[in-house]
């Protein structure tokens, strides 16, 4: 049987300044799908992934979620997004703070336990990391605490932009349990990435769309 998908792109279009980043893009997620969206600095990766989140909309097309045309409260709903540099963390929160803002974003009120059982997955256990503010932590462990984040809010696609920055080989291999885990819940990710060859390592069957 084939499954429906999850998110549908139909022939999306986007342009600024004049200058047109991508034309006429058609693409589908299937449950369990990981795409690694590839292409040079400048190509309009970063902002396709901001169309998908209901960030930015785009010049023509439309991006379905299951059977609807995507809006703004339903990607927020749907759509867990991990943006390249900040990371959606905010510094003069604990991290423990941090995981509870979120979750009451998403409608869920996760409890103490829960977050610090996340933490602690995430090599984030330690007081200090969940007492002191984001902003003493190093680069990857903040990356760390941004995929806390995700994998925390349970949403069914997630769009991960440069999601191996600054982590550690013990950090990649925590990235890589967090989605075959989320696969198994018949999750989805499109993932920007220049870290090709350690992504294609991790996930031998990932689907790959040049822009």
């Amino acid at each position: 049987m084939i499954e429906n998908p999850m998110l549908k792109v139909d022939q999306l279009s986007f342009s600024f300044q004049h200058k047109q980043l991508f034309e006429s893009l058609s693409f589908e997620l299937k449950p369990g799908d990981i795409l690694h969206l590839k292409g040079p600095n400048g190509c309009g990766k970063s902002t396709l992934l901001s169309i998908l989140a209901g960030l930015r909309k785009p010049s023509s097309g439309q991006v379905r979620i299951k059977s609807s045309a995507a809006n703004s409260i339903e990607a927020r709903s749907f759509i867990e997004y991990l943006p390249p540099e900040k990371s959606g963390l905010f510094l003069k929160m604990t991290a423990r703070q941090n995981l509870s803002f979120w979750s009451s974003l998403k409608d869920r009120q996760s409890a103490t336990g829960e977050i610090d059982r996340c933490l602690r997955n995430w090599g984030l256990g330690s007081a200090f990391i969940k007492y002191f503010p984001t902003q003493r932590f190093s680069t990857g462990m903040k990356r760390r605490l941004a995929l806390a984040r995700i994998s925390l809010s349970q949403s069914p696609c997630f769009l991960l932009d440069e999601p191996l920055n600054g982590l550690d080989e013990e950090g990649v291999h925590l990235f890589k349990n967090m989605l075959e885990q989320h696969r198994n819940n018949g999750g989805s990710a499109i993932v920007v990435s220049h870290e090709s060859q350690i992504l294609k390592t991790l996930f031998t069957d990932q689907l790959t769309l040049h822009l």
